[in-house]
C-alpha cells in the first residue's frame, strides 16, 4: 500500500510538477500557510505529494477565478485522493517534464496494468493533460515538452482502444477531428469510453477533409458520429467545408452527429448549428447502451 508520506519532492520538482514558480510557491506556504513543507537538516524544504496535490488543486480553482481563501475551502471539502494514482500523476509530470520518453511509457504501462480503466482515464490521464495544458498557458511548460508528452499518450491510447474486441452486432461509432483540429487524444478517449459501452469504434484522425470524413460514413455506416474541435481554428479556417458538413448531416437524419471540444463550444454559443448537436460533454451520450 502505497502512502503519501512515501514520496517527497524538492522545490524545482515542486515547480516542475505544478508550474508555479518558487517564489509564489513560498509566498503561499508562508503568508497563507497553504503547506507545511519539512526542512532537512541543511535547511532545504521538503515536500510531500499531499502538500504539492494540495497546491494543484487550489491553483485549479483560482485559475477559475476563486479567491485563495475560496479555493482552499474547497480543497478542504475534496475527497482523498489515491496515494498510487497521485503518484502515477507526479510521475507522468517528472518524466514529462524532463522529456524521458522511456521512463513516461513505462509509467503510463505501469497504471495502464494496476488502475482500473475508468480510474486510469478520470484520475491519471484527464488529471495529466489538464496539468500540462495549464503548465504550457503559463510558460512553465515549454511546447516541445508539451509534444512529447501529447504525443505518447495519444499513441498510447490509439493501442488500448484498438484492443478491445470486436462484435460486428454492435453499433459503430467513428471519431474524428474537425478539419484543422489537430488534438486528438479526446477523441481517443471518447472511442475508448464508448468501447466499454460495448460500441465498436473506428478513429479517423486529425485534421480530415471535411470529404474524407463524408465518404467514410457512407462507407462504414456508423450510428454515431464524434467530431472534436478543441480550438477555433476549424472555424476560422474551413467555414463553408463545415457548411458542408452541415448539409451532409441533415441528408442522413438517422446517423447522430456530436460535435465537442472548447473550440467548438464557443462557436457554437453565437452560431449554433442545427444537424451537428453540441455536446459538452459526449461521453453521455454512450448511457443508452
Amino acid at each position: 500500500m502505497l502512502n503519501h508520506s512515501d514520496y517527497y519532492y524538492t522545490i524545482s520538482q515542486v515547480s516542475h510538477i505544478t508550474g508555479l514558480t518558487k517564489e509564489t510557491t513560498r509566498k503561499w506556504e508562508q503568508r497563507h500557510q497553504l503547506i507545511q513543507p519539512t526542512r532537512l537538516e541543511n535547511g532545504y524544504r521538503q515536500y510531500t505529494q499531499s502538500d504539492v496535490l494540495r497546491l494543484l488543486q487550489i491553483q485549479h480553482y483560482i485559475r477559475d477565478g476563486a479567491t485563495i481563501r475560496s479555493a482552499m475551502e474547497k480543497t478542504n471539502t475534496l475527497p482523498a485522493f489515491q496515494p498510487q494514482t497521485t503518484h502515477y500523476l507526479f510521475k507522468l509530470l517528472e518524466y514529462g517534464w524532463n522529456c524521458d520518453e522511456a521512463a513516461f511509457h513505462k509509467i503510463l504501462q505501469e497504471a495502464h496494468l494496476i488502475l482500473s480503466i475508468n480510474e486510469f482515464l478520470h484520475q491519471l490521464i484527464i488529471p495529466f493533460l489538464h496539468q500540462v495544458g495549464d503548465n504550457w498557458q503559463n510558460h512553465s511548460w515549454f511546447e516541445y515538452q508539451e509534444t512529447l508528452a501529447s504525443t505518447i499518450i495519444r499513441d498510447f491510447l490509439a493501442t488500448i482502444r484498438r484492443s478491445f474486441p470486436v462484435n460486428n452486432e454492435r453499433p459503430l461509432v467513428l471519431g474524428a477531428c474537425l478539419p484543422g483540429e489537430n488534438h486528438e487524444i479526446a477523441i481517443e478517449i471518447l472511442l475508448i469510453q464508448a468501447s466499454i459501452k460495448g460500441y465498436r469504434n473506428f478513429m479517423i484522425g486529425s485534421s480530415p477533409s471535411v470529404s474524407t470524413i463524408e465518404a467514410l460514413i457512407l462507407k462504414l455506416e456508423p450510428q454515431v458520429v464524434l467530431l472534436s474541435a478543441a480550438t477555433l481554428k476549424p472555424f476560422e479556417l474551413f467555414p463553408d467545408e463545415l457548411l458542408n458538413l452541415e448539409k451532409f448531416a441533415a441528408q442522413h437524419p438517422h446517423i447522430r452527429f456530436v460535435i465537442g471540444g472548447e473550440g467548438a463550444r464557443i462557436y457554437t454559443e453565437k452560431q449554433p448549428f442545427k444537424h451537428l448537436t453540441f455536446c459538452n460533454d459526449m461521453a453521455t451520450i454512450f448511457n443508452s447502451y
